[in-house]
């Protein structure tokens, strides 16, 4: 080395002990100037990232299988395969209702109008089938109190079985 020359390697001036964080093996990170190698880095840095993300997971597959269960549960499917506007105070609603064989059920039926307020509702039975089949196609007529524009189900449950 010559009077005046600078030096092939500069050691970096001393950093104040604690003020950059969490120091690695060997000195500190910025001291070389150079990032890690992957394989340097810690394993258990981001650790807790992972194990708080399959916990999250976890939560939400259980949770979405409650769900499931849950509107399974009710033992009864519809299917709604129509409506006929009959008159200004009438509409005929046909559904399907699927369930076990030995069970009643009620089913919530209603009408809105075009502004899409309710203009007719009843509570239709729907009674256990004799024969054992799961299915029964129930054709009701719905007395409203203006012109409808829809005939809806609005959802059925088990009342005995």
């Amino acid at each position: 080395m010559t009077s005046g020359s600078v030096p092939d390697h500069a050691d970096p001036p001393p950093r104040p002990a604690d003020r950059y964080g969490r120091r690695g093996p060997g000195g500190t990170q910025w001291s070389t100037g150079r990032r890690r190698s992957a394989g340097s880095a810690r394993p258990d840095r981001h650790r807790w990232r992972t194990y708080a993300g399959l916990a999250l997971f976890a939560v939400a597959l259980l949770t979405a299988v409650i769900v499931v269960y849950l509107r399974s549960a009710t033992g009864v499917h519809v299917i709604e395969r129509g409506f006929v506007i009959q008159s200004p105070t009438a509409v005929q609603i046909e559904f399907e209702v699927v369930k076990a064989p030995g069970a009643d059920a009620v089913c919530a039926v209603r009408s809105r109008g075009f502004r899409g307020d309710e203009v007719g509702f009843a509570l239709v039975d729907v009674p256990r089938r004799a024969d054992g089949h799961r299915g029964t196609i129930v054709r009701y007529v719905l007395a409203t109190t203006a012109l409808a524009n829809t005939g809806e189900v609005n959802g059925c449950r088990i009342t005995s079985r």
